[in-house]
């Protein structure tokens, strides 16, 4: 028994090819994505808490234990004092072009 071919067109290209392997292909590119976004949240993101320039943000959001997500598109003193506080820091971390 020999493998079965199919021939189709998709947006003026054609393509030809085993199916199981377009298959295996949309699956690979899937697992690929849901690696990277792993890797980004648990990897990428956390190491870039720890630059000069987001450590100080981070570190000011933890000890004044401010819900950050809340407070983003809200009109709250807090969230007011908060940004102003590190508007004002960042103008004094090393290398900051504000």
């Amino acid at each position: 028994m020999t493998g079965v071919s199919v021939s189709y067109s998709e947006n003026g290209a054609s393509y030809e090819g085993n199916p199981r392997s377009s298959k295996a292909r949309a699956w690979a590119t899937i697992a690929t994505a849901i690696g990277g976004l792993i890797l980004f949240i648990y990897v990428i993101g956390p190491a870039g808490l720890e630059t000069k320039t987001l450590k100080p943000m981070a570190d000011f959001i933890e000890a004044n234990d401010i819900n950050a997500n809340a407070y983003y598109y809200t009109e709250v003193e807090e969230f007011f004092s908060a940004e102003r506080h590190m508007r004002e820091h960042l103008k004094l971390v090393p290398g900051a072009t504000r």
